[in-house]
C-alpha cells in the first residue's frame, strides 16, 4: 500500500533496483533491508511487512513455447490462464547453467551453518552445548532430543513427514 501511495503522490514512473544485496533472497521484513542496505543507498521506506519475498518470475522468450528461467510469484499456471499453451511445461531448470540471476545454488544457500544429521542417536550423544541447535523433526522424536536444543516440529510422525514429500 505504501509503494503504491508513494506512485499515486508522485504521479511518475519509479525504477528501483531490488531491496537486497545480489545473491540473497527477497527481503519481507524492513530490517531484511535494513540490514542489506543500511548505509548503501539515501533511505529505506519501512512499510508493512511482505507475505512473500517478490523473486521475479523470469520467462526465457528465446523459443516458443517459452520455459520459466527462474520460477517466482507469477507461477506456469497464471501465466498459462493469460497466454494459454505459451509455456513449456515440460522444460527443466538449468540450475548448473541458469540463464536467470537468483538460481544459483548460493542464492538461496544459509548464511548460519547447517548440518544434515543421518542418525540422531549418533548427534545427541555428543557432548556439546546444543542452545544455538534447531532440530526440525516429527513430533514423536521430541523426547529424544537434547533438552537445551531448540525444537521445531516438522510432521506429526515419520509417516506425516513421508507423505508431506510428495505433495
Amino acid at each position: 500500500p505504501i509503494g503504491r501511495a508513494i506512485l499515486k503522490y508522485t504521479n511518475l514512473p519509479i525504477a528501483a533496483p531490488s531491496a537486497n544485496i545480489s545473491s540473497r533472497p527477497s527481503p519481507t521484513t524492513f530490517s531484511h533491508v535494513f540490514n542489506d542496505m543500511d548505509g548503501r543507498v539515501e533511505g529505506i521506506v519501512n512499510g508493512d511487512q511482505s507475505e512473500e519475498g517478490l523473486e521475479s518470475t523470469v520467462l526465457d522468450c528465446t523459443q516458443y513455447p517459452y520455459r520459466i528461467a527462474r520460477p517466482g510469484a507469477i507461477t506456469e499456471e497464471m501465466i498459462d490462464s493469460v497466454l494459454p499453451g505459451s509455456v513449456d511445461h515440460d522444460a527443466q531448470l538449468n540450475t548448473e547453467k541458469p540463464i536467470a540471476p537468483g538460481m544459483k545454488y548460493k542464492h538461496y544457500s544459509p548464511q548460519t551453518p547447517v548440518a544434515m544429521l543421518t542418525s540422531l542417536t549418533q548427534a545427541i550423544s555428543e557432548d556439546k552445548d546444543w542452545s544455538h541447535t534447531l532440530f526440525a523433526v516429527p513430533a514423536t522424536l521430541q523426547a529424544y532430543l537434547p533438552k537445551d536444543a531448540i525444537y521445531r516440529e516438522l510432521a506429526k510422525d515419520v509417516t506425516d513427514l513421508k507423505s508431506a514429500n510428495h505433495m
